[in-house]
């Protein structure tokens, strides 16, 4: 008979969803989502989607194409919009609302409360709508979702459900060392852990290390077979295989290709905005303004937040509470990144340890604190109600005070209402339908409205001749060289936007026109650009461009397959073939004989020798074929791992 819910619960869950859908509110009232890192898409963009994954992106890379090193991520984003916009015509606002936004709040919810029911007493489990209020509302969480970090935040929202189905394995011990045949309900513990680690993987893998630093230190605590562990991480990797084994494959290190500023001591050292005591009192350093760089002081009312949280510890508790007391702390070492004390530990981890690199950002550990204060404070509120109500109502309008600027509207990113400029409407009209390839530079860093496709690629001029100033850009368009490389990398529009959200032109974080107006100024004085545009965007249209294959000898003539493959028609006379993508070794160039040909840098670009008598030609990016591999590999995981789960058997 199923145990009705204690009135106190009720009354909790009431208070807390009310709570929720107010501080929410914004996402679902406004036509559309805009701000932070949440990108834009037309529905022009939309329709350019396909479910096949391709590896090489000709976007990516400053317009000029690059490995997708969130391939998981991707297709996450896809499986979103190719059956819902593309296929059933639902509009893309709803899909994304639901898809990314709600989604976060429905695991953020029902992820911690499957980990109380794992870890709370019988007697503090009243208080689990209290969790969940500060596992989704805290100012770590807050950050990440204001600013449109969806993939971190998706990732955060299931990390208490991935810890709960490792919990589940003391439940269903599974020891080859307990001489007991194997249930299949003890392998379908290890198949779901696996399935849920396998969602968390594809959509931020960073986010699923620290949350398996968690379980690991579970089940050191409480002495677990660790075997199962390895067998859920197996089956979480094989199901990701489609985008993981291209990496592996490559031999790619996607942390140290990103440069010294994402793999150096120095780069950590600079991402270390929370000091112990920010970690401590479970305090983003860019609280409330999410600005980057700009860190505040502490803040030492939030400090009773770790108050609250290790009193759980003035009465007895069983080993799982005193397990979430050790993350707690592990959790403030490392969110505290180089600072002190010990800040060297981190820095030698970060050298070390394998996957350490890819926390530069020390926050992401906040983590492993708010997972543990969800649970302790809960759990001391349940201690401390012989006191009274009174303890967890004063908690709760506490906690409201500390983050009143989610309550009272005032959180800047995605909780902003906006709309699109109109200048961008006309502008995404204007070029959408033009034939043919061609790019767009934008100066010095496009629009988040920019509305770009695989044959209409964007570049920015800041990352292209490192023109972080009006001067800077002037010195690179004076040089003669400039115009044949704009024209060999197919720029047929010089672009100066309109700063709507007041991003681009900023001067001590505030919206600069003066700066607008210098970089526009320059563009004037080049003979070689027309203006064509001069309102709110500045355009500007170059003399000539090339395709995206071109030769010397004439029209060459291609079909796009996907981003990774082209059937190429190059002139008979002509035995160089151009193709405007970033040299990478690994592209091949395939004849109608059979005969495999690689490609020769032109500058950044690429170049092929075509045979004479070469009619046609397929350029495709060799390594695509890894992840054809992988899907087949994470297709067969996946359709195993399904019918061990549904199987009724005893094995």
């Amino acid at each position: 008979m199923r145990r009705k819910m204690h009135p106190l619960s009720l009354l909790n869950l009431l208070v807390v969803g009310a709570l929720l859908a107010w501080v929410f509110r914004q996402w679902f009232t406004g036509s559309e989502i805009i701000g932070g890192d949440w990108p834009y898409f037309f529905p022009e963009t939309l329709k350019v989607f396909t479910l096949y994954p391709s590896l090489w992106v000709p976007w990516l890379g400053n317009g000029v194409g690059g490995v997708n090193l969130l391939l998981g991520l991707n297709l996450f984003q896809t499986i979103l919009i190719v059956p819902f916009t593309q296929w059933l015509g639902i509009p893309w606002p709803i899909v994304y609302k639901i898809g990314w936004f709600g989604l976060f709040l429905l695991l953020g919810s029902f992820s911690f409360w499957k980990l109380i029911r794992s870890v709370l007493p019988n007697d503090a489990k009243m208080f689990w709508p209290i969790s969940i209020f500060i596992y989704v509302i805290n100012s770590y969480a807050l950050m990440l979702v204001s600013g449109g970090q969806m993939g971190v935040a998706l990732s955060y929202a299931v990390a208490p459900l991935v810890l709960a189905s490792f919990i589940d394995f003391q439940k269903n011990d599974v020891s080859p060392q307990k001489n007991v045949k194997f249930q299949i309900s003890n392998v379908k513990s290890i198949i779901l852990a696996g399935l849920i680690l396998a969602f968390q993987v594809m959509i931020d893998l960073r986010i699923a290390y620290v949350t398996m630093v968690a379980v690991m230190i579970y089940f050191g605590v409480t002495r677990k077979n660790i075997i199962t562990v390895g067998i859920s991480v197996g089956v979480a990797l094989l199901l990701n295989a489609f985008w993981l084994l291209p990496q592996v494959l490559l031999k790619t290190n996607p942390v140290a290709e990103l440069g010294a500023a994402y793999t150096s001591a120095e780069s950590v050292k600079f991402f270390s905005f929370a000091d112990f005591s920010h970690a401590l009192s479970l305090l983003h350093p860019n609280w409330p303004e999410n600005i980057f760089g700009k860190t505040y002081f502490l803040q030492p009312e939030f400090l009773v937040i770790a108050l609250f949280a290790f009193a759980a510890f003035l009465w007895k508790s069983d080993v799982k509470i005193r397990l979430f007391g050790i993350l707690a702390l592990v959790g403030v070492f490392f969110a505290k990144g180089a600072h002190e004390p010990f800040g060297f530990i981190y820095l030698w981890l970060f050298e070390h340890v394998p996957g350490f690199v890819m926390f530069r950002d020390p926050t992401k550990w906040l983590l492993l604190v708010i997972l543990s204060y969800s649970i302790l404070i809960p759990f001391t509120l349940e201690k401390a109600k012989k006191y009274g109500t009174i303890v967890s109502v004063a908690f709760v309008l506490f906690w409201i005070a500390l983050h009143r600027q989610a309550f009272l509207g005032q959180l800047p990113g995605t909780f902003v209402q906006r709309t699109v400029p109109p200048v961008y409407e006309s502008y995404k009209t204007f070029i959408a339908y033009q034939p043919g390839f061609f790019r767009t530079l934008w100066v010095p860093r496009q629009s988040r409205f920019t509305f770009a496709t695989a044959t209409l690629p964007a570049m920015e001029a800041e990352p292209l001749f490192g023109a972080t100033d009006s001067a800077t850009l002037a010195l690179a368009l004076s040089n003669p060289k400039t115009q044949s490389q704009l024209e060999e990398y197919g720029v047929a529009y010089v672009i100066v936007p309109f700063d709507a959200l007041g991003e681009l032109f900023v001067m001590d974080r505030q919206y600069d026109e003066r700066k607008r107006l210098s970089y526009k100024n320059v563009l004037d004085a080049v003979p070689w650009l027309t203006k064509i545009r001069d309102d709110e965007l500045a355009m500007y249209k170059t003399r000539r461009h090339n395709d995206l294959f071109w030769s010397d000898g004439g029209e060459v003539q291609y079909e796009s397959k996907n981003g990774s493959e082209y059937v190429v028609r190059p002139p008979g006379q002509s035995q160089l073939l151009y193709f405007s993508q970033r040299f990478h070794p690994r592209w091949r160039m395939l004849t109608d004989k059979g005969e495999i040909i690689l490609p020769r840098e032109y500058g950044n670009l690429m170049v092929f020798r075509v045979p004479e008598d070469t009619p046609v030609v397929t350029i495709f990016f060799d390594p695509q074929k890894y992840v054809t591999w992988g899907m087949l590999i994470s297709a067969t995981t996946l359709l195993l791992s399904l019918l061990v789960y549904t199987s009724q058997t005893r094995v």
